[in-house]
């Protein structure tokens, strides 16, 4: 339950209202996905997890190979925690410091405080540094790569007017306060798990390359066979029209 006075509400052009973010603690904070809560409303949200993981055998390969990053192989310089977003934001960062000289106001607090923070001056400059960390060839060198283990939510939003005289009988709110009811519910009582796992792995493989070396010595054998059976024959037959000319 969220409750506050009229003057504290978030100020819009269409009226007042809550905001609310989730996102994950791990990574940089990011407005999106995010939700206005009118006032005087019961919103339900429905969170949906999707977890993601790689079969065992797949920790064997390289990073490049299984496509992914393993818990604490790979270290940012910024970030505690690699995830593929603080990676991403870390690549912008460093190219817009290396392109533009500085960097924009919300990434200030991640810089030593003798970075210079950009102006307006710099917009255009900070929009081309943007876009030039997502080219093909900017992605090679930051090489932001997801983790193998990923836990990622769906949200769904759901909302409806309640009242909220109702929560002021209560006295848990003040007569002059105005506010909203929040309930954060899983949308299911289970959850889908997806397991990355290699076509062929190494007993495949080593099974395939002995199945065709077999078959190659089966057809070299039945070859032999036959080269045999028709030398045979040849001499049978000379050794049958010597003996008819006689």
């Amino acid at each position: 339950m969220i409750n506050t006075l009229d003057h504290e509400f978030l100020s819009c052009s269409s009226g007042s209202y809550f905001f609310i973010t989730l996102s994950n603690p791990a990574e940089y904070l990011m407005v999106d996905p995010r939700s206005f809560i009118k006032p005087d409303t019961y919103s339900r949200i429905q969170i949906t997890p999707f977890v993601k993981k790689i079969d065992s055998r797949l920790k064997w390969h390289s990073p490049e190979a299984r496509k992914c990053y393993l818990h604490n192989e790979r270290k940012l310089s910024i970030f505690q925690q690699y995830t593929e977003m603080n990676c991403n934001y870390e690549c912008v960062l460093n190219e817009t410091l290396t392109i533009c000289g500085c960097v924009s106001f919300n990434m200030a607090y991640l810089v030593a405080t003798s970075v210079k923070i950009c102006g307006l001056a710099k917009k255009s400059c900070m929009v081309k540094a943007q876009q030039a960390s997502y080219l093909p060839e900017m992605q090679i060198i930051c090489k932001c790569l997801p983790t193998c283990s990923v836990v990622e939510y769906e949200i769904t939003y759901t909302s409806q007017y309640d009242d909220w005289s109702y929560m002021k009988s209560t006295n848990i709110v003040k007569n002059n306060a105005r506010g909203a009811t929040i309930e954060f519910v899983f949308h299911k009582p289970y959850f889908t798990a997806y397991i990355s796992t290699s076509i062929v792995d190494l007993n495949s493989l080593i099974s395939n390359i002995g199945g065709l070396i077999s078959l190659c010595l089966g057809l070299n054998l039945i070859n032999l066979f036959e080269i045999l059976y028709i030398m045979i024959k040849m001499v049978s037959n000379y050794i049958v029209h010597m003996f008819d000319k006689i």
